[in-house]
């Protein structure tokens, strides 16, 4: 009686129209089909390094960024010629010529950026398909060559609704219902450090100038055609992520019931996604975080990883402290209980960005190597542009990912989004120590 049972039950559940010679089940969470068993991930780590199972030896991380911050969100697998920025100005596609001629240069892995915005479109807790089927088309192609994965949470100054890119439209209206569309204005720690809104001589854009603020108000892609967005993000952007709403919008997602749910609910989709995708070996749970509630950030990578681990066991998962600097021990609070947390998980690995702070390279790896012996984690570059710091971590025994491969977008907004950031990428890694 229970064998017949359980045989009917597993008739009730089969698709009759998405039939096959496999049974299709629908996960309970991210809605995919399918059976999507989890594969065991090649590289883990001893609490100092990250290592390679399948030799036992140390896994001296070495690559770039691919990282696309608009539609179509990802580069497409097509092709048979590297991107090269130098000769084209940008590039759209990621091919098996270049996953070979990144493995010709000596490099094992790629951060890869996915974008909540492009993932799940809408509130409902399930990813975009389409979305999926490009993320696979990529992760497939690395493991036919060995290549291994980082999947970094890509955000820049919080989301478009905002002027930069990360959050979805919907996330940010949830957030900031009141304030979606009206002109972004200085936070007092912004005014402190200096970061500055850009404003016309004339006035246009200032924190007056309701009108052109309201151009494509609460749209997807805001970010790419309100004005005031063009004249902020195109170049430097820092002052975007200091400001009143970009702060209250993080302020939702950390300290919030609500808002923090969301975004573990979305890390839970990405990683149940990509369980059965064994060159994604992990994820980073968010470029560049500027919250200055430390305490709840740390407490929401920590029902992170839970929810990753639950779907994916073994899955190594990026921590940053506040922005993107290796900052000082005493500038990342943390309470006993999560420095003891901290201190406790096999699968954590610190992220950190280098772009001249601390000035010093040399204290800036001297607080890396805090973070890594006190927390009991690997520490891991993962973006960065200078030669001479590549050298210096490399020789602290640190691995790093170089930003980046190609720009991966187009000025006239075709394709990705050139903001915060985005400038002509390296194909071909430019350092003597790499050559």
């Amino acid at each position: 009686a229970g064998l017949l049972l359980s045989c009917l039950a597993l008739k009730a559940i089969a698709s009759t129209d998405e039939s096959s010679s496999l049974l299709h089940l629908r996960h309970p969470v991210t809605g995919l089909l399918g059976l999507n068993a989890t594969s065991p991930r090649r590289i883990t780590t001893d609490r100092k390094n990250f290592i390679d199972t399948a030799s036992n030896k140390i896994f001296m991380i070495k690559g770039p960024n691919i990282v696309v911050k608009g539609p179509p969100w990802f580069p497409d697998v097509s092709g048979d010629t590297i991107c090269n920025d130098a000769e084209t100005s940008t590039c759209t596609t990621f091919n098996k010529r270049d996953v070979q001629h990144i493995k010709d240069q000596g490099f094992n892995t790629i951060r890869l950026g996915v974008t909540w915005a492009g993932a799940q479109p809408t509130p409902d807790p399930k990813l975009d398909p389409g979305w999926v089927a490009k993320l696979y088309a990529i992760l497939d192609l690395c493991e036919s060559y060995g290549l291994q994965v980082l999947i970094d949470v890509v955000q820049n100054a919080f989301g478009s609704a905002t002027c930069g890119v990360g959050v979805p439209t919907w996330f940010a209206k949830e957030a900031l219902p009141s304030l979606i569309g009206k002109p972004l204005t200085q936070s007092l720690i912004s005014i402190v450090a200096d970061q500055m809104l850009h404003v016309y001589e004339n006035g246009t854009c200032g924190s007056l100038d309701t009108e052109s603020w309201a151009v494509y108000a609460g749209e997807d892609d805001y970010n790419l055609k309100n004005p005031c967005c063009i004249l902020n993000n195109y170049g430097g952007w820092s002052q975007l992520t200091l400001t009143d709403q970009a702060q209250a919008g993080w302020n939702y997602l950390m300290t919030t019931k609500k808002g923090r749910s969301r975004y573990v609910t979305f890390l839970r989709l990405l990683a149940s996604a990509v369980r059965s995708k064994p060159a994604a070996f992990a994820i980073e749970l968010s470029n560049e975080p500027m919250s200055f509630h430390s305490h709840d950030m740390f407490a929401t990578w920590q029902e992170c990883y839970d929810v990753i681990q639950e779907e994916v066991p073994g899955m190594l998962v990026g921590v940053m402290g506040i922005g993107e600097a290796p900052i000082s021990w005493w500038e990342t609070l943390v309470s006993p209980f999560q420095y003891y947390w901290l201190r406790s998980q096999p699968y954590l690995f610190f992220a950190f960005h280098w772009y001249g702070h601390p000035a010093s390279k040399a204290e800036a790896i001297k607080n890396t190597a805090w973070y890594s012996d006190n927390w009991r984690m690997p520490a891991l570059m993962t973006e960065f542009m200078n030669c001479g710091m590549q050298e210096e971590v490399e020789r602290a025994g640190i691995g790093w990912l170089y930003w980046h491969y190609s720009s991966y977008c187009k000025q006239d907004g075709s394709f990705g989004a050139c903001v915060c950031g985005w400038a002509s990428g390296e194909s071909t890694r430019n350092c003597s120590s790499t050559k």
